[in-house]
C-alpha cells in the first residue's frame, strides 16, 4: 500500500512551546517509570518534527559537523547547492573544502568539476591498463591495454595530442574487431576520438 505524504509535515511540534534538552545521559537511558517534564517531551517532539520537515524540504539532508559519515553510502547537501557523496569514512570534513573525503555526486550543467568528473578526459603520458566507460587523452605515444572482458555496451573513448601515437591492445592478447578485420593491436594516428565498444564477443573500434 502506498503511503501518502502528510500535508502537515511543516507544522512542527512545540515550535512556540517550552523546550529543554535532556542531558545526554538521559537521552541514552530513555524514559523509566516516571512522569517526564513537559519541556523534555516538547524538545523531543520538536527535534523529530524539525528533522522530518528538513528532509521533506531538502530531499537530502544538509551536511553537519556532528555526524559520522560512511564511505560510499552517505550523501549530503551543502549551501553551494550541490550534493556530495562520501569517498571515505569521515567526521567533520567539510565537503566544499575536503575533496579527499567528498566528491560531487551528480552531474550538473552549472558545475564544470562534476561534468569533468563524469565526462572529462583522464590524461595519460605512459602505458596504462584502462577502465571501461572512461575517456582518455594521451599526451605522448603510449600503449593502452583493454581488459579481457566487459559488459555489453561498455566503451572506452581515446583521444591524443597531434604529435603522438596510441596503440591499443587487449590484456590477454585477444583480437580487436576493426573495419578492416581482426587485429591484435590497433595504432591510432589520427587526431580524433576513437570509440572502442565491448560487443559481447570482443572489443570493436568505431
Amino acid at each position: 500500500m502506498e503511503i501518502q505524504k502528510p500535508s502537515t509535515l511543516n507544522s512542527i511540534w512545540a515550535v512556540a512551546g517550552e523546550r529543554i534538552k535532556p542531558d545526554d545521559s538521559k537521552i541514552q537511558q530513555g524514559w523509566v517509570v516516571e512522569i517526564p517534564p513537559l519541556q523534555y517531551e516538547n524538545w523531543l517532539g520538536n527535534r523529530r518534527d524539525t528533522a522530518l520537515a528538513h528532509i521533506n524540504q531538502h530531499g537530502i539532508p544538509t551536511w553537519d559537523q556532528y555526524t559520522r559519515y560512511i564511505a560510499g553510502k552517505s550523501y549530503v547537501q551543502k549551501s553551494d547547492g550541490f550534493v556530495y557523496k562520501a569517498l571515505v569514512d569521515n567526521f567533520n570534513a567539510n565537503p566544499t573544502t575536503d575533496r579527499n573525503s567528498w566528491a560531487i555526486a551528480f552531474v550538473s550543467a552549472d558545475s564544470a568539476e562534476s561534468v569533468k568528473l563524469f565526462n572529462g578526459y583522464v590524461v595519460v603520458s605512459s602505458d596504462l591498463n584502462v577502465t571501461p566507460n572512461t575517456r582518455y587523452y594521451s599526451l605522448t605515444s603510449t600503449t593502452l591495454t583493454l581488459p579481457s572482458s566487459a559488459l555489453v555496451g561498455d566503451n572506452i573513448i581515446i583521444n591524443k595530442s597531434p604529435s603522438s601515437e596510441v596503440t591499443i591492445e587487449v590484456e590477454d592478447g585477444s583480437e580487436i574487431i576493426t573495419l578492416l578485420g581482426l587485429a591484435t593491436s590497433v595504432v591510432i594516428d589520427v587526431v580524433d576520438e576513437i570509440n572502442v565498444v565491448w560487443v559481447g564477443s570482443g572489443w570493436q573500434t568505431s
